[in-house]
């Protein structure tokens, strides 16, 4: 089937073909036809595409016999619509090893028996190719028409299936990564497309199937025919996908204007209900506050706010996500309305990535999330790592394509086996998170169980001590100027991540290692050589950390070893 369905036997009766005859290839007059060409060359199949409808004068029909069954057989591996010949022009019969050849194919041969002008005949096909095109595109804009007055009418995904199944007469599909899938009809009717139950689009995903994560995929099926899928996004995220079975790519071209509208509604669909749940659960949630504010008295009243089972074992992690904005007039809208989209988004995440979890927005800014597993303590942890991160990723990368001029930080604390250790759990995702502000070598996302020194750093109440402390080790470097500073301490930070790699340091910084060695020189002779002894280089890597905690100076280039 061709993007305009016009087929040969369509050509056959235009009124400006009522003088000519079908010479051969009968049985090819359901080739669709594309576009119409006019081609003399016996080397065609460079200037052929899939679907042209050829025409000629013969004039390569003066050629030796090969040549005019080489012009033939080109035309056929191309997949050429026919060949239109017009006699009296240049030839006055058609070769009978031609008309042979095309019989076998099933390849259209179309003869006039007196010459006729192509610029008519070609204006004629093409018009009535481009109207039909345009009647096409007439009529999915009008099912887009239809379906958006649907998706003000219904809530129901199932709705969308059978408007798209009755408009395209095909089997319609819709996975999703958060809801059941939806079939219309259903597949138990179609026993040859069962393979297509429970096809798993995140496996696709992460198989990067989807490219860039806009456009549709065309995967063939075992039984015939093809699966075309458009996926549903919302926040920058992959929902779910809408698909629909198609004879082969040309018709997977013409239903693909349905599907990209179906995706569309369904997109709208999904966030509605999305949008539903996190208002219902806003209401409902108040496992964070009662346990913030010391209400639940035991255990098993926790795990009853949480809906866990009694008696249960498992494990919670607290993430605190905080939204930040460049100043501006309009700072506080953009806040706003970031804050209203977050929770709809953590919420389609954790439902996207099969977690559990609890919600709660301490202000515009700053939301806690807590995380919640089953079984025991050491399978929970690992799964709600994996799942943080994960989620993280999703909103991170949200977050920089989606919001602009605005920024969101995440920090976890240590994954917890009672749910009344949350508040020491979101203290420490509060001391992660204001490392993250002041270390933004770090990331974005960061959790306490991985700051290693800097949760000591941190917790230190004394401020003198610590700025003390830093220029006991480091005083001598902070005394230069801001030009020669700046490059000893990255020249010191980096040597000392690059484990007293004096080339991979020079590589890592981008300088030559003459360089490196003069400064390496002038360190010595500012602050000793305390790479050699264990304490002294612990010291002065500690003394860095906290320079970088108070000061919130990034001073290195880029990530040591294991860190990029």
């Amino acid at each position: 089937m061709n993007v305009t369905d016009l087929q040969v036997r369509d050509i056959l009766q235009r009124p400006l073909f009522a003088g000519a005859r079908l010479a051969a290839g009968g049985l090819g007059i359901g080739r669709p036809v594309g576009w119409v060409h006019v081609i003399e060359i016996v080397r065609n199949a460079p200037f052929v595409s899939r679907h042209d409808l050829i025409l000629t004068t013969g004039l390569w029909l003066k050629q030796s016999i090969q040549d005019r069954l080489d012009y033939v057989r080109q035309l056929i591996v191309q997949e050429a619509a026919g060949l239109i010949l017009e006699l009296g022009t240049s030839i006055d019969e058609v070769p009978e090893e031609v008309l042979e050849l095309a019989e076998e194919h099933g390849f259209p041969v179309i003869v006039f028996d007196r010459p006729v002008r192509f610029s008519d005949i070609t204006q004629d096909i093409h018009a009535l190719i481009l109207g039909r095109r345009r009647g096409q595109q007439d009529a999915a804009d009008r099912f887009a028409r239809r379906l958006q007055q649907l998706t003000l009418q219904h809530s129901d995904i199932a709705a969308v299936l059978r408007l798209l199944h009755a408009d395209t007469g095909r089997q319609t599909l819709f996975y999703s990564l958060l809801e059941p899938d939806r079939h219309h009809p259903p597949l138990a009717a179609e026993p040859e497309l069962r393979e297509l139950a429970g096809l798993d689009v995140r496996e696709l995903e992460q198989a990067g199937r989807f490219g860039d994560g806009f456009g549709p995929l065309l995967l063939p099926l075992e039984q015939g025919g093809q699966l075309l899928l458009r996926p549903v996004l919302g926040y920058g995220q992959l929902l779910a996908a809408v698909g629909l079975v198609v004879e082969d790519a040309e018709e997977a071209e013409l239903r693909s204007p349905y599907l990209e509208a179906a995706a569309s509604a369904a997109a709208a669909l999904t966030l509605r209900t999305q949008f539903s749940r996190e208002h219902d659960a806003r209401r409902q949630d108040r496992l964070i506050p009662e346990l913030m504010e010391g209400k639940a008295r035991s255990e098993e009243q926790a795990r009853s706010l949480a809906g866990l089972p009694a008696g249960g074992a498992g494990a919670a992690l607290a993430l605190l996500l905080e939204l930040d904005a460049d100043d501006g007039e309009d700072r506080g809208d953009r806040l706003e309305g970031a804050a209203r989209d977050l929770p709809v988004l953590l919420r389609t995440l954790l439902r996207k990535h099969g977690l559990r979890g609890s919600l709660h927005a301490e202000s515009a800014s700053l939301t806690r999330l807590l995380l919640l597993a089953d079984g025991s303590f050491a399978a929970a942890e690992q799964r709600l790592l994996g799942g943080a991160r994960r989620v993280l990723e999703d909103a991170l990368r949200y977050a920089g394509e989606q919001l602009g001029g605005m920024r969101l930080r995440a920090a976890a604390g240590k994954a917890r086996g009672a749910l009344l250790d949350a508040p020491a759990a979101f203290r420490e995702a509060g001391q992660a998170l204001e490392i993250a502000r002041r270390v933004p070598e770090l990331g974005e996302a960061v959790f306490y169980h991985e700051l290693g020194a800097y949760q000591l750093l941190q917790a230190i109440p004394d401020a003198q001590l610590l700025g003390g402390y830093v220029q006991d080790h480091l005083g001598p470097i902070l005394q230069l100027e801001k030009e020669a500073r700046r490059q000893l301490l990255e020249t010191l930070d980096m040597y000392l991540k690059c484990f007293g790699s004096k080339h991979e340091t020079a590589r890592r910084l981008f300088i030559h290692r003459q360089t490196l060695y003069n400064r390496m020189e002038r360190l010595n002779e500012l602050i000793g050589d305390p790479f050699r002894e264990p304490h002294k280089r612990i010291g002065l890597e500690m003394a860095l950390m906290a320079y970088k905690l108070r000061t919130g100076a990034a001073i290195a280039r880029g990530p040591g070893p294991g860190e990029a």
